[in-house]
């Protein structure tokens, strides 16, 4: 067995960045730095290889770093993680307004904490109060000013948890992925056991009593069995798909607009939902081409006239309807424009619906055009009569009592004429409301054996 001892370490400055040309052509660039005594040696430069090494670094003239020997012969940079200035950096950082907005407490201000060594790392700060004595006696630190930074250092515990891991300066997480990142993890605690758990399920209870004004809350694809947003009187959308919710209790959310709550295992009637005056969306359970045979699945119950409140419904996706009472006329909203359902119980409903109104409007064509037959046929016979009564009148026109019957028969003549011209634009209209129930029909037969 062999043991190899640790590189030996010495913190230098930069004071310059150049580059040689090997007599092969090829490039390197040197960092000149102020000379130190390493392991017996006088260093005053070090190998940077290229830049691609410089830029991984983010090195720079003025720049604090440590110096190694690699192998204990060629000295090499290294990350410094102990560079005052990128600690007083990433601290300001932390500090500003996109992190934790510790107001007050500016870039100079971290500068002089770090020289007294009373900020070193971010609980530092929360450490401050215990500190107080120590910050009166700093110059320029007044009681007042340190009463301002205690204050503001409070209130950014009330800061999100998107503020929180923004501030952290974690590398690729940008404030608008931080704020993505919380509608998965609602709070620190469950975003912790994320990490913790790496691909592994968060499972249990999920209470939001600290989101009074949450909007929006999306958790997926967890083993979470119940949630209580009950505290949440603003929540607008609700997306709790494949989870393992077994009840929901959404009487408090009275603004929801859009709920997804496909792949749970809830068992409920569909009159939890009869109080969502502003709901737009509701999707309920997944269509049965999308479902495993270990897909979670929820089943409700109960009569679709629950929903007649919901007047701005546009999207409902229900489709386990063996037990759900569906009829045409029960359909929540007019502006419903999507309405996806597999129930093979309640397409017969609707098609049976359908047929019967068909019939209805079938047999009351028929009344019409036996009325319509026979209006025809009286009006042929009074036309008769009244042709007739013309030519006898006409032959006693000296007679005024004659020419006043006269005239009272063309009159009637005209109105008849009018009943016959109307009878037969109803017979026209009657017929075309046929041929479009009939289109209507096979259109949703077609739509049915589609789907």
């Amino acid at each position: 067995m062999a043991y190899k001892f640790a590189a030996s370490v010495i913190a230098s400055q930069v004071k310059n960045i150049y580059t040689q040309v090997s007599r092969g052509g090829r490039i390197t660039y040197v960092a000149a730095i102020t000379p130190v005594t390493l392991r017996g040696s006088r260093i005053n430069k070090a190998t940077l290889h290229n830049y691609a090494f410089i830029r991984n670094l983010s090195l720079n003239i003025g720049d604090e770093v440590v110096i190694k020997k690699a192998g204990d012969v060629i000295p090499q940079i290294c990350v410094n993680d102990n560079c005052p200035q990128k600690t007083i950096n990433f601290l300001t950082h932390f500090a500003s307004k996109i992190g934790l907005d510790i107001k007050g407490v500016s870039q100079k201000i971290i500068e002089k904490l770090y020289r007294h060594n009373l900020l070193r790392q971010p609980t530092d700060f929360y450490r401050l109060e215990d500190k107080k004595k120590a910050l009166l006696k700093l110059a320029g630190f007044e009681k007042k000013t340190v009463e301002n930074i205690l204050n503001s250092v409070e209130n950014s515990k009330k800061k999100s948890l998107a503020n929180l891991l923004t501030a952290l300066g974690i590398p690729l997480l940008s404030s608008v992925k931080a704020k993505k990142l919380t509608n998965f993890y609602p709070n620190l605690a469950f975003f912790l056991c994320g990490i913790q758990n790496g691909e592994k399920k968060i499972h249990g209870h999920l209470n939001l009593i600290d989101f009074v004004n949450l909007r929006s809350l999306y958790f997926q694809n967890s083993n979470l069995n119940s949630i209580d947003v009950s505290s949440c009187p603003n929540l607008t959308t609700l997306y709790l798909n494949n989870n393992a919710l077994t009840s929901l209790d959404l009487s408090n959310n009275l603004l929801l607009e859009i709920v997804d709550i496909r792949r749970n295992s809830i068992r409920a009637d569909l009159n939890i939902f009869s109080h969502l005056t502003n709901l737009r969306e509701l999707q309920i359970s997944e269509d049965y081409c999308y479902l495993s045979s270990n897909s979670r699945r929820n089943t409700f119950s109960g009569s679709l006239s629950n929903l007649r409140n919901c007047q701005f419904l546009k999207e409902l996706l229900i489709t386990n309807q063996a037990l759900i009472d569906g009829r045409l006329e029960e359909l929540p909203s007019r502006r419903l424009k999507k309405f996806y359902c597999r129930g093979t119980v309640f397409f017969t409903e609707l098609e049976q619906f359908a047929f019967r109104r068909i019939e209805s409007l079938e047999e009351e064509n028929g009344r019409l055009a036996t009325n319509l037959k026979e209006g025809e046929t009286k009006v042929e016979e009074d036309l008769k009569v009244i042709k007739g009564l013309l030519e006898v009148m006409r032959e006693q026109k000296e007679n005024l009592q004659t020419q006043k019957k006269l005239e009272v028969a063309e009159s009637k003549l005209v109105i008849e004429q009018k009943i016959v011209k109307r009878a037969r634009e109803d017979l026209v209209q009657a017929k075309q409301q046929i041929e479009q129930l009939k289109r209507e029909l096979l259109l949703k037969k077609t739509s049915t054996f589609s789907k």
